[in-house]
């Protein structure tokens, strides 16, 4: 293992492994983070049961459905 700064680089070469890691600043605590939008309610279901959410939600957004 070599350190340099905020750097380290491992190389392993019996098993070909190289590895560049980098030091991070510790998380903000919890009144730093920010809250995030309440979660978007499911798309409603047109029976296309095989049809993922997503597209469900996006052909009603785009009045692509009946």
């Amino acid at each position: 293992m070599v350190a340099s700064g905020d750097y380290a680089l491992v190389v392993n070469p019996h098993v070909g492994y190289v590895s560049l890691l980098r030091r991070t600043e510790p998380a903000p605590e919890a009144e730093e983070v920010e809250t995030l939008a309440p979660p978007v309610q499911p798309a409603k279901r047109d029976g296309s049961w095989f049809e993922p959410a997503a597209i469900t939600t996006v052909k009603q957004t785009r009045g692509l459905t009946r």
